[in-house]
């Protein structure tokens, strides 16, 4: 009777014994199954492109005796018989300023009975694909100010919009109100290939307004509107504010020295 106690006692210890063992080596296999798969990595994201150039900083503007850039300023209005083909404008004053003022410091401008004048820009397209051209003009209040924006590649044209024939502010805007007129954008797309292009803004026929056109953009960043003279968010300044976080602490260009003593009380 006491070797069958000392039996049943043996076995269960023996038995619980391998149970817990059981258990410890099923462990790490519990802990890999119950524990979550290593989520994929997040997709790299997407760099657009924002070619941003200055109308008054193309070429083919009209010329003076002195070759210089003819001027054709928005607060003098001049006719073409003074200031033929596209003039520089600017700084713009009063009205320019009082929206914000042209995108960078001048912009460009063709009198309303202008009707054949051309300037241009030479740019590179990063990558092919679908791109938006966007144009920051002045919209007079129910008055044409008509001119086409074209895009070359190849020798071909890759893309036509005539823009200023219909008005794009809303009648009640207070600048528009104000001076009868106002920047605004409009834009269109465009399919372009990647390599050289020539971007051409055209008169080809009179106007009831002057045409005045700040600076485009070609980008193809399809939720990018742009809005008054504010840039995106270009390679240049996003790659300095990104290495800006990870570099090292600079030294000062000038250590102190450690011998001078304290200031003179009638320095301080």
């Amino acid at each position: 009777m006491k070797s069958r106690n000392l039996y049943r006692c043996f076995s269960a210890s023996f038995c619980l014994r391998s149970s817990l063992a059981l258990a410890l080596l099923c462990l790490p296999l519990i802990a890999q199954v119950s524990s979550p798969l290593p989520s994929e990595k997040p997709p790299p994201q997407a760099r657009f492109e924002y070619l941003w150039y200055e109308a008054e900083n193309m070429r083919g503007f009209a010329t003076n005796e002195r070759h210089e850039p003819v001027l054709n300023p928005s607060w003098t209005n001049p006719l073409r018989a003074v200031a033929p083909g596209w003039g520089i404008n600017g700084p713009g004053v009063s009205a320019e300023w009082t929206q914000g003022g042209e995108s960078e410091w001048n912009s460009a401008a063709a009198s309303a009975d202008e009707t054949k004048a051309i300037i241009y820009q030479d740019v590179e397209v990063p990558r092919a694909g679908q791109y938006k051209v966007w144009v920051r003009y002045a919209d007079w209040a129910n008055r044409t100010e008509t001119f086409t924006v074209r895009v070359a590649q190849d020798g071909r044209e890759v893309f036509r919009r005539d823009f200023g024939a219909r008005d794009i502010l809303d009648s009640h805007d207070e600048v528009s109100m104000y001076w009868k007129w106002a920047f605004t954008w409009d834009g269109a797309s465009a399919t372009l290939s990647k390599g050289a292009a020539r971007v051409s803004i055209e008169i080809e026929k009179a106007a009831e307004a002057r045409r005045h056109v700040d600076c485009f953009v070609l980008t193809n960043d399809p939720a990018f509107v742009p809005e008054g003279r504010s840039k995106p968010d270009f390679a240049a300044m996003r790659y300095l504010r990104e290495w800006s976080r990870t570099r090292a602490p600079l030294a000062p260009l000038v250590e102190p020295d450690s011998k001078v003593g304290e200031v003179p009380a009638l320095w301080r």
